[in-house]
């Protein structure tokens, strides 16, 4: 679904390959949790190892300009903060739960004689 920088560090908080702005704000937000690769891109250098490194994540995920930083757990403490931040859609589990299902027997559409939007409009 979202491809990981190969640099991050290996865990469940990672930057999107190809996502990153240098916006500086990951570094503001969460020190001595990412770095930069010689191409400029951020990265996860270090996974967070208490609550409090877990909520200086979070914050660098809610405050990142083009949503690059995401959480693929399911640690619910972790989850919850994201969703009372209204930032779900960074969760790789949450989000995978929240799209759609496509119907598996959708009946086939007839199509009929097709009417111009003037002819309906005039009605």
């Amino acid at each position: 679904m979202y491809t990981r920088h190969t640099r991050n560090a290996p865990g469940d908080f990672y930057v999107e390959d190809g996502c990153c702005t240098s916006c500086e704000i990951p570094f503001a937000e969460a020190p001595g949790h990412f770095e930069y690769a010689a191409d400029g891109h951020c990265f996860v250098c270090k996974q967070p190892s208490t609550p409090e490194e877990a909520d200086l994540m979070v914050s660098a995920a809610w405050a990142s300009e083009v949503s690059c930083i995401r959480y693929a757990g399911n640690d619910p403490e972790i989850l919850k903060k994201f969703i009372a931040v209204k930032e779900q859609g960074l969760c790789d589990v949450l989000q995978q739960k929240t799209e759609p299902e496509a119907p598996q027997d959708m009946p086939e559409r007839k199509a009929g004689p097709r009417k111009v939007w003037w002819a309906v409009w005039r009605r």
